[in-house]
């Protein structure tokens, strides 16, 4: 799936806006008015867990949720592939 804005982007894996921007400075894929959402996943996927700088246990728990969410379709995602 794709979205055009990064903000599509924070708000599809719970992150702020601040945390993709460095993900983009890491070499996560995309590019403005095409961000594919399976790739960036994977892409998350390969690197592993990041820290959490979101504010509050709750937004933590949830980062930590939804990167686990993301971390298994992309595994589900290259199994149905094969």
């Amino acid at each position: 799936m794709n979205v055009e804005t990064r903000s599509q982007v924070a708000k599809h894996f719970g992150v702020h806006l601040r945390t993709f921007a460095t993900w983009l400075g890491a070499g996560c894929p995309g590019q403005p008015g095409a961000y594919d959402l399976d790739q960036i996943a994977a892409w998350r996927a390969q690197r592993g867990p990041t820290p959490i700088r979101e504010h509050g246990a709750r937004a933590a728990a949830i980062a930590e949720l939804t990167a686990a969410v993301n971390r298994l379709a992309a595994a589900i995602e290259r199994t149905a592939s094969k």
